[in-house]
């Protein structure tokens, strides 16, 4: 995974804070102009306590305020939007090592029964499975906020059910610099979403050697992961897409790693398991 990976599918998100420093120095450099040519004893006159307080010429500002709180807000909820976006993005980076780790594994495994589909040179199974990676692996970056049903056997259970113990065996008490016990509820759904938004496709990328064998391609894992917006002008600006109610945008990345099957034409262990 290279350095250029934290810029794949949010180049708006880092176009939108280059455009706002560059904005920025240009209102501190206009500030500091103005602040130059000030004549601060003036000022301090005209801004005295009993003066000011009879001047009624004041309320006009008020006016100003109101016609620009909208605009503010909206500058504060794109910044807080747009930070959430590239720590998803972190996610999305882990859930594609993950990803691209467990097909590397699950490849050189046989299954008790033929597949009937190979895609890319992977199995059913194994991108099953390496799409179990990366929900697991974006559940922490997940947002908590969207309600996620249809489930006839939750997943999310499980996860909480392993989390718990996991949590009940931990060999030292966490510091209480670590804040309060997560719910229930809002780790379940942050699972649920994950499972929801996130997508892993496996493919074998070419060696540069021509008719490389299976053992001498790349594992490749493309995880895609829908993050939704909670400000939704804030996502439509952002060319967000509507889908089932709310405003998303795809983040997408991309980790490709050695491919560690067997030296043979298959690529295969030979060991036959039950997935």
């Amino acid at each position: 995974m290279d350095f250029w990976e934290i810029f794949r599918s949010v180049e708006i998100v880092w176009l939108t804070w280059f455009t706002s420093l560059m904005l920025f120095g240009l209102l501190c450099r206009r500030f500091m102009f103005q602040l130059r040519k000030t004549d601060f004893r003036a000022m301090w006159h005209r801004m005295a306590p009993r003066r000011f307080h009879r001047n009624q010429n004041g309320a006009a500002y008020s006016l100003s305020f109101i016609l620009i709180l909208p605009f503010l807000i909206f500058l504060i909820a794109l910044i807080v939007e747009t930070s959430y976006m590239l720590v998803a993005k972190i996610g999305t980076m882990h859930a594609a090592f993950a990803a691209a780790r467990t097909g590397t594994v699950w490849s050189t495994l046989d299954t008790t029964s033929k597949d009937a589909e190979i895609r890319e040179g992977f199995s059913h199974d194994a991108t099953n499975k390496a799409r179990q990676a990366a929900v697991t692996a974006m559940v922490p970056y997940a947002s908590g906020t969207p309600n996620v049903s249809g489930y006839e056997n939750d997943p999310a259970e499980r996860y909480y059910r392993i989390y718990s113990d996991l949590k009940a065996h931990k060999p030292a008490p966490p510091p209480k610099s670590w804040g309060k016990e997560l719910d229930q509820s809002y780790i379940k759904k942050k699972y649920r979403y994950a499972d929801y938004a996130t997508r892993a496709k496996l493919s074998l990328a070419p060696n540069e050697k021509k008719n490389a064998a299976r053992w001498e391609q790349y594992v490749r894992a493309e995880v895609t992961y829908e993050y939704p917006f909670t400000v939704l002008p804030v996502g439509r600006a952002l060319l967000g897409k509507e889908k089932d109610g709310k405003v998303v945008y795809e983040i997408q990345s991309v980790a490709t790693i050695n491919n560690e099957c067997p030296r043979n034409e298959k690529g295969k262990l030979g060991i036959k398991i039950i997935p």
